[in-house]
């Protein structure tokens, strides 16, 4: 049996007929005894390969003037590459890291000149030479990932590499960027990664908002600036998350959830007392943080999720602190929330626990939880809606943005069991809408202000 033995077979038979070595990624899984999700492969028959592969598969050209090609099958796909060299070596030579520098010939031989196999045994990423990194700066971003994967330890001499030209990173195109940092925060080592980023100065580089975080500190933690502590709420966030299966969680949220004090360093000022306060910081973090993913051509849902993480992350921490939270405040928190309330749930918690303790400790956030966990339960057992637009023209309302409201009101109240039936919400809608003030603003056009609007304040963590 050799390393090639599970391969599919078309692999093993294209490799044998035309040369080919197997490559990159697809080695270091192999060695590492886990089954590659895509093949590289490298030679001189280039051409000649396509031709045959393409008959089997889908052919997308990569990069034509390099010779680079994929064809993708059902359950996997192909690059087939052109040496970068002569032969192999020199293609191997030209490679970001030692584990990335292996070969595997169509007889199953390893060609390993690096001593890849070694770094791959004892966990190191070792970048070949300088010359290999800043000719594409991407791969300085590549460890990071490595690091986070993998769970191996960058070298030394590497590090000082990146150290030395993380700004190069600045010329790398967006989308590669996203890329390789989705794929850190798709990882189990997404603090770890994080806080390296962060003490190599390589996130001031991708999130320039991170440098004031760092220069930042609040009065009530005066030795723990900003970054601290945002790093410290993705420690405890991922501690608390590690067993939760539950909930959809996606990559993007942890970096919403890293950067949601990010305008605070925009809002802070100053009481009679001295105390900090950040008002509005969390729309100034959000406009922050949507504007620095646009600029690194995150998808238009990526950018609104992180956007509403930020937005939305003091949210949870004013119910926690209400004496008397309703169970309507909390139906109105999970409508407004929508897909973002149970991470936002586990985040404000890990937040509270990176921040100084606030009265009452933990006990807010846990009935919240319960609340959440009652409205839910009541929720399922009772019908979606129990009013329509149609009701309320019966009752003699012209549509109007005041439409909305009435029935997300309604809807909420329900939900809390505040109104049991139809006649209760009709009797209510009466009561409180065709008031004096209330309809005529909206009939007239001036809706200038929401009858149901939040009145508080932004609490302090």
């Amino acid at each position: 049996m050799t390393l090639l033995s599970g391969m599919p077979h078309i692999i093993k038979e294209i490799m044998n007929k035309y040369d080919l070595y197997l490559v990159g990624g697809s080695v270091r899984d192999i060695l590492l005894g886990e089954k590659p999700a895509d093949f590289d492969l490298v030679g001189v028959n280039v051409k000649k390969t396509v031709e045959n592969l393409k008959r089997h598969g889908k052919l997308v050209v990569l990069h034509p003037e390099e010779d680079e090609y994929r064809i993708v099958f059902r359950d996997f796909w192909v690059d087939i590459t052109l040496f970068k060299g002569e032969n192999i070596e020199e293609d191997l030579g030209k490679r970001d890291f030692t584990i990335n520098s292996i070969a595997i010939d169509k007889s199953g031989n390893i060609v390993d000149p690096y001593n890849g196999i070694d770094d791959l045994r004892n966990g190191i990423i070792r970048a070949l030479k300088e010359e290999n990194l800043i000719s594409d700066p991407l791969r300085i971003l590549r460890a990071f990932r490595f690091y986070a994967t993998l769970g191996f330890k960058i070298e030394e001499n590497t590090l000082s590499w990146i150290l030395k030209n993380k700004g190069l990173l600045n010329n790398v195109a967006g989308e590669r960027i996203r890329h390789e940092f989705l794929l850190i925060l798709s990882s189990k080592r997404i603090y770890e990664t994080l806080r390296l980023l962060c003490d190599t100065g390589v996130m001031d580089v991708l999130f320039p908002c991170v440098k004031k975080l760092r220069e930042t500190s609040q009065r009530y933690y005066n030795e723990q600036n900003l970054l601290f502590h945002s790093l410290m709420v993705i420690k405890y966030l991922e501690e608390s998350l590690r067993y939760v299966r539950n909930i959809n969680i996606r990559p993007i949220y942890w970096l919403g959830a890293f950067l949601h004090d990010v305008g605070k360093p925009l809002t802070m000022s100053y009481d009679e007392k001295g105390n900090t306060h950040f008002h509005g910081h969390d729309k100034e973090g959000a406009g922050l943080v949507e504007k620095r993913l646009k600029e690194l051509k995150f998808s238009t849902k990526e950018i609104e999720d992180a956007k509403k993480i930020v937005e939305y992350h003091m949210y949870p921490h004013h119910l926690a602190g209400v004496p008397e939270l309703t169970k309507k405040a909390v139906a109105r928190f999970l409508r407004r929330t929508g897909e973002y309330a149970d991470f936002l749930l586990y985040f404000a918690e890990a937040d509270a626990k990176a921040s100084p303790p606030r009265e009452g400790g933990m006990l807010g956030y846990q009935r919240l939880r319960e609340l959440v966990k009652e409205v839910r339960e009541e929720a399922q057992k009772k019908p979606v809606r129990i009013i329509t637009g149609y009701d309320l023209i019966e009752l003699g309302f012209k549509p109007s943005p005041l439409f909305k409201i009435i029935l997300e009101d309604v809807d909420d109240e329900f939900k809390a069991g505040n109104l049991k039936n139809k006649e209760d919400a009709l009797k209510y809608i009466i009561q409180k809408y065709k008031q004096e003030g209330v309809y005529d603003s909206y009939s007239n056009g001036s809706h200038a202000v929401s009858p149901d609007r939040d009145k508080t304040k932004e609490p302090q963590k």
